[in-house]
């Protein structure tokens, strides 16, 4: 990431360090409000050997990327079945059931929209070799609880919270400070604490599981119903309806196959 206005020049870049050996991929990028994101694949340390998928982002008119913040993605099925490499996404619109049933209270731009992903599993220690047998899973973000997260995180850096850090493959031994500044979902960062990592995953809502891999994303809408359309690695389209009950608010939606 980098900015230039002819006379300035500003970017983000690893440590001299981190380059040797900080994996990253960046699967899908899109703007929402104020911010632009990027869904990434990275180690979950610069010491580990462990993969995880995570949300960067950056406010638009931060010129300096003092707002560049990570958070984790959590996709998961039941108490064992982790899915921690993305593969594919795209921002799209969530059910009218959902906004129905109040899931997203108030009708804003940030509370209509979700960010739909598609995960592989990992073989443990095996870095990102992918564990075949697992298949694959879509999970959904809503842009509520993505933008709540990545308050929160910034909020703990500055109020030095157990679980509060600085992404240290940037700006090397560098620790959360103290500070008394007003955080809030717009926040335009600030010099005491740039580059932070945030601790807590955003849970994802689980929505089907596949045999196959899914390498591609695409979300639209159909006769009033959200519907996802899936690639697979082994030549497959997938044709989904994406729906929400109100019996099950908060937990794993339900789906049918269109």
């Amino acid at each position: 990431m980098a900015y230039s206005d002819g006379d300035r020049h500003t970017g983000v870049g690893f440590t001299d360090t981190s380059k040797k050996s900080y994996y990253v991929e960046y699967v899908y990028g899109f703007s929402h409000g104020n911010f632009s994101y990027f869904l990434t694949t990275q180690k979950v340390s610069p010491q580990s050997h462990s993969f995880e998928s995570r949300l960067v982002r950056v406010h638009h008119d931060d010129t300096a990327f003092f707002s560049y913040t990570e958070v984790p993605l959590k996709c998961q099925q039941g108490m064992n079945t982790i899915f921690n490499l993305a593969t594919a996404a795209q921002l799209g619109k969530v059910s009218d059931e959902a906004q129905n049933a109040h899931l997203f209270a108030d009708g804003s731009e940030d509370e209509e929209k979700a960010l739909y992903v598609s995960f592989v599993s990992t073989v443990r220690g095996g870095g990102t070799i992918v564990d075949e047998t697992k298949g694959s899973a879509l999970c959904s973000f809503s842009m509520k609880d993505v933008i709540s997260a990545f308050t929160k995180a910034i909020r703990d850096c500055f109020n030095r919270e157990s679980d509060a850090r600085r992404a240290t493959w940037i700006v090397e031994g560098a620790k959360c400070q103290r500070a008394k500044i007003a955080v809030d979902d717009n926040f335009f960062g600030s010099g005491i604490n740039s580059f932070i990592e945030g601790g807590e995953a955003i849970a994802g809502q689980f929505i089907e599981q596949f045999k196959s891999q899914l390498t591609a994303v695409a979300v639209t809408t159909q006769n009033d119903a959200v519907i996802a359309v899936l690639g697979t690695n082994d030549g497959k389209v997938i044709k989904t309806k994406i729906s929400n009950s109100r019996a099950e608010i908060g937990r794993a939606s339900c789906r049918e196959r269109v």
